[in-house]
């Protein structure tokens, strides 16, 4: 349904056309994960910096904020650094008719607001969503001139992309096509993702074995993570310079003994005890 990417852009005019982007995260997230690959952003952000002139690129999600911790804020701090508008909402939760706990956090409303108002501003409008609740928000930015495309996916069972609002798009982009220019590479998340765990992936094996010693977990509050870190290197690497007995902690061979005394502890049952004490004159000396 129209022409390709690769084709628009070698049929483009001097003059670059005006993109915006508008990426449902939620949707988004779920389509690649359906597919079983993760979204690089800033190859994203690099692929569409080139095929015109980018003028938005909105990133819409909701926040559970009652949290201590949320997965997402990493990825939200990153996107607001690196050229991207995000846009968030805290999620609301209420109990159904059921009695079920539910967490609610659309952002429609939010987007197509941003829509409207930059659809006088750009050429062509980029939607990552396959939400059929965008087909009449999409008919209104073409009645303003605008060129809409719809990224999605029709390989999954069922489609992650309404039908409704596939048919109303101007193109339809196809997600497994774009895999190979804004996709994660896996080999990046098997790296080391913190000093500590490259300073034990450095120590050699055979002296240092992470699965066979015993740990203690301890919760330590009020200390940085830097003091922490430093720490559990230098823990590391004490442990590779004395590495504990192989046998048990009072089996270290006394240094005052000799060797004939020594051998005379391991003598076989068959052999005689004084021949083994005649070996060395300092055992009798004593």
């Amino acid at each position: 349904m129209g022409l390709g990417f690769d084709h628009e852009r070698e049929l483009m005019s001097p003059h670059k056309e005006k993109l915006a982007l508008f990426i449902d995260g939620a949707n988004l997230y779920a389509t690649a994960k359906s597919l079983g690959f993760d979204i690089d952003y800033k190859r994203l952000l690099r692929e569409f910096q080139s095929r015109g002139d980018l003028l938005r690129a909105f990133y819409y999600t909701a926040v559970i904020e009652d949290q201590e911790f949320s997965s997402i804020r990493p990825l939200i701090d990153w996107l607001d650094y690196n050229g991207y508008t995000v846009v968030t909402k805290p999620t609301k939760e209420f109990v159904d008719q059921t009695g079920r706990r539910k967490i609610k956090g659309n952002m429609d409303i939010e987007l197509a607001v941003d829509a409207m108002e930059l659809a006088g501003h750009i050429d062509h409008m980029v939607l990552f969503s396959g939400d059929g609740d965008f087909r009449s928000l999409v008919e209104a930015v073409q009645r303003r001139g605008v060129r809409v495309s719809v990224v999605s996916t029709t390989s999954t069972q069922p489609p992650m992309i309404a039908d409704e609002l596939r048919r109303q798009a101007d193109q339809f982009v196809d997600i497994v096509e774009l895999q190979p220019k804004i996709s994660r590479d896996p080999a990046a998340r098997a790296a080391p993702r913190s000093p500590r765990a490259a300073a034990y992936a450095a120590i050699p094996a055979a002296r240092y074995n992470p699965a066979g010693r015993r740990c203690r977990r301890r919760r330590v509050r009020g200390l940085s993570s830097e003091w922490l870190e430093c720490r559990a290197i230098a823990i590391a690497l004490r442990r590779v310079r004395r590495p504990r007995c192989t046998r048990t902690r009072r089996s270290r061979v006394p240094s005052r003994l000799s060797v004939a005394r020594w051998r005379c502890l391991c003598v076989p049952k068959t052999s005689s005890v004084f021949d083994c004490v005649t070996e060395s004159p300092n055992v009798n000396a004593r």
